[in-house]
């Protein structure tokens, strides 16, 4: 029960804002059979089958932990998928994230700026510029829903990677610098547990150079 309260409340707020955004994505995956049959939850098999229905490429990344990702290659760069909240091979909770260069390169203002606009978070970890956003399954989701995500991640990646150009920004260097030298977003999500969590996974995908920038 405590693992379904964690999901749920992380994603929460995430969920009540991207309503508008599934509703635009739907007429482009009105084509894409069983949109509307119910998952378990999420998982990688899933996920990779339908990544490759809209056309992206798909690939399986093992970590060190004994985890692992999917990493979804779009036309306009990768997009990475992590499972969290998990009972065997289903989890119930989803952490979308993408890559954008090196931390020397933004400021906190710029960072928090985008925090304002659009329905994920822009943080840094491991010395990178990171966009994420939180999914939940907690009693299941339709398959349409998991296909209107990914494609809402990407579009918000792609705004994401024009905000950066446009600020001059834009960086394809991914760089580690010490720990602690990095700087943090003033928007964060509502548990430290989950956040952490997320932080020293994509520390791990770093440090194992299994990291890749979105752009165009």
């Amino acid at each position: 029960m405590r693992n379904v309260i964690l999901a749920a409340g992380v994603g929460a707020l995430a969920i009540g804002l991207a309503g508008g955004a599934v509703a635009q994505t739907s007429n482009s995956l009105a084509t894409m059979p069983g949109l509307r049959s119910t998952l378990p939850g999420f998982d990688l098999a899933s996920l990779a089958a339908i990544a490759q229905e809209l056309g992206f490429q798909a690939e399986t990344i093992s970590n060190d932990d004994g985890s692992a990702d999917l990493k979804i290659t779009t036309p306009n760069g990768p997009i990475f998928a992590h499972p969290t909240v998990c009972d065997g091979s289903t989890c119930v909770g989803l952490e979308l994230y993408a890559f954008f260069g090196s931390a020397s390169n933004v400021s906190l203002d710029q960072l928090n700026e985008f925090n304002k606009r659009l329905f994920a978070k822009a943080l840094t970890a491991g010395g990178s510029v990171i966009l994420n956003r939180y999914e939940i399954a907690d009693f299941g989701i339709p398959k349409g829903n998991v296909a209107a995500n990914l494609t809402n991640f990407k579009a918000i990646a792609n705004d994401f990677y024009d905000f950066l150009s446009g600020a001059g920004s834009a960086s394809a260097k991914i760089e580690t610098p010490p720990a602690g030298a990095e700087k943090k977003p003033a928007i964060e999500t509502a548990y430290s547990e989950e956040a952490a969590n997320f932080e020293k996974h994509v520390r791990s995908i770093i440090a194992a150079g299994k990291a890749e920038n979105f752009g165009k």
